[in-house]
């Protein structure tokens, strides 16, 4: 997608479009703050990914069954999810 293109509007945010990914702007409540970044990770597969995690000690979270999550060492949300995820 062209950098800036509207991908996908929710209820809360818009997904805005850079080349092969996006970035998403929500409105979330409380002070402003970093709330989760994603990575979009070529050949995602759900379980070996949370096996990778558990075997660096990381505690994966999972949501629809098609993104994991964990907290980073400086305890922000990191999702994981296929490259071609769009929100």
């Amino acid at each position: 997608a062209e950098v800036g293109t509207i991908l996908l509007r929710q209820q809360n945010g818009t997904n805005l479009g850079l080349g092969s990914s996006f970035l998403g702007l929500y409105d979330i409540p409380g002070p402003p703050r970093l709330h989760h970044f994603c990575i979009g990770v070529e050949g995602f597969e759900l379980d070996a990914i949370a096996e990778r995690l558990r075997e660096n000690a990381l505690e994966p979270s999972f949501n629809r069954g098609v993104e994991v999550y964990f907290r980073d060492p400086d305890d922000i949300l990191v999702q994981l999810s296929p490259s071609d995820y769009q929100g």
